[in-house]
């Protein structure tokens, strides 16, 4: 009888600890996600997860975001460059994951050009850009 409990208390112990890590994978801390991402022609609207619990400082946090954009350093969504880089970004973004369907966005993200031209691109004419962050 203790050899049956003592083999349940050692898979319990595995199976949470294998959860955990799981989770910690998957949750990464501190570290932006795009969770979803809308493509319309070169414009692309992403919903973002900033895995934190406040955005201390929403500027440099939003070019941070458009900087992995670029970089194409998300964990969850790769993009395809192969047409071209975006024309424009509109971004949500959320604390947690599960705020997503719970609450409003803490904050929105806009990276448009000044001036609407189909050659500008994210990569390329960055200084055609204006970044405008909403809360």
């Amino acid at each position: 009888m203790k050899k049956k409990i003592t083999i349940c208390s050692v898979i319990c112990i595995l199976v949470l600890t294998g959860c955990a890590g799981f989770y910690k994978l998957n949750h990464r801390e501190n570290v932006p996600d795009a969770v979803s991402s809308i493509s319309t022609n070169q414009d692309q609207m992403l919903t973002i997860v900033a895995n934190k619990n406040k955005i201390v400082d929403k500027k440099a946090f939003a070019e941070e975001l458009i900087q992995r954009c670029l970089d194409n350093d998300f964990h969850t969504i790769k993009f395809s460059f192969e047409d071209g880089y975006p024309t424009s970004l509109d971004m949500n973004v959320y604390l947690w994951k599960e705020d997503i369907h719970e609450k409003d966005p803490v904050m929105k993200v806009s990276y448009k050009p000044k001036e609407w031209n189909k050659e500008y691109d994210i990569k390329n004419n960055p200084e055609q850009f204006e970044l405008v962050i909403t809360e």
